[in-house]
């Protein structure tokens, strides 16, 4: 017997937000600051291109499925532990509502243009896409489910910029004590609203965000907080990569290896990975109905006959599903 349908795990979206309804400082920079002449032109591109994909995602009516999400570049976790490892850049142009695109763009537009014109379009485009790799890569390496929004880069251009206030008088006039308690106390209430519940957030990219925007900073100054910041660098950059490849730790992983294996018929890895992504608590229901699919594809009535027993007890209409998939499924 082999399963006609077993679906991917659906470890959700995380909404990254960044937001305030306070107004930038308007002050002019003193005389002799480093603020290039040219225009930002590459983050005003970053965000007509977060606008753009955020309506016309709005306009499939699917604002929330991973199937809008993948068509423009936010596929499901699975997916890039599969090898699409571009996605941890471009999920960051993807955005779940209005006042996410709206605060995550606006910021960007303040903060990224004003690094923009002191680093430069090269030097920035390279900090971006850093940025967006390791906010992205350390958010999947926690959760089994990469933060989909700007505000991870958005964060680590705030930490960076913080970093370079106290020698930078044009930053200064910008991140100015109002902004960063802004900034760490949104940090905080994000994740108050995640532990209570209240929304999910992609607390691990904002952190790790900062904290690479930080490091950055560091990293252009002189003696031992050059070095620490280059090590912690080096060391977020493999965060964010190693679990691409290796991570033990996450139920998400193992759900989806457990599922790339079920998809093949090799029911006794699948079997052995799914039980892997329950004890580390990954959805139960879900690992159950699979679990249940597996066993009997398998050939174990026994053990089929217990998953599917826990199921019903759990969850009888998913239960049903099971029974109703293996009685559609020929028989070989």
């Amino acid at each position: 017997m082999s399963i006609s349908e077993i679906s991917p795990p659906d470890p959700g979206s995380k909404a990254e937000t960044t937001d305030s309804s306070t107004s930038v400082v308007e002050e002019e920079p003193p005389p002799g600051n480093i603020l290039g002449s040219s225009k930002p032109w590459l983050t005003w591109l970053v965000c007509a291109a977060s606008v753009a994909i955020f309506l016309a995602i709005s306009a499939q009516g699917e604002a929330t499925s991973w199937e809008a999400y993948s068509a423009w570049g936010a596929p499901p976790p699975y997916e890039i532990w599969r090898g699409k490892y571009w996605a941890l850049i471009t999920s960051v142009f993807v955005h779940v509502g209005w006042w996410h695109v709206a605060f995550n763009v606006y910021w960007l537009w303040i903060l990224g243009g004003l690094l923009e014109r002191i680093s430069g379009h090269l030097r920035w485009l390279v900090f971006f896409i850093t940025a967006a790799v390791i906010s992205s890569g350390v958010e999947l390496a926690f959760t089994g489910a990469q933060g989909v929004g700007l505000s991870g880069v958005v964060y680590a251009v705030f930490g960076l910029l913080w970093a370079l206030r106290g020698g930078t008088p044009a930053v200064a006039a910008v991140v100015t004590p109002r902004i960063i308690r802004l900034f760490l106390g949104w940090l905080v209430l994000c994740v108050l609203l995640t532990i209570f519940k209240v929304f999910e957030v992609g607390n691990a990219a904002h952190v790790s965000g900062l904290a690479f925007g930080g490091c950055v900073g560091f990293s252009q100054l002189t003696g031992r907080k050059r070095v620490w910041g280059r090590t912690a660098t080096v060391g977020l950059a493999l965060l964010a990569v190693v679990p691409l490849f290796w991570s033990p730790w996450s139920g998400s992983r193992w759900a989806y290896l457990g599922y790339a294996a079920h998809a093949r018929a090799d029911y006794r890895t699948a079997i052995e990975d799914y039980e892997r992504a329950r004890r580390l608590g990954f959805n139960r229901v879900w690992l159950l109905q699979n679990l249940a699919l597996a066993y009997a594809s398998s050939g174990d009535s026994d053990r089929y006959a217990a998953t599917l027993a826990k199921l019903r007890d759990l969850d009888r209409t998913a239960a049903s599903d099971v029974e109703r998939r293996l009685s559609t499924t020929p028989s070989q």
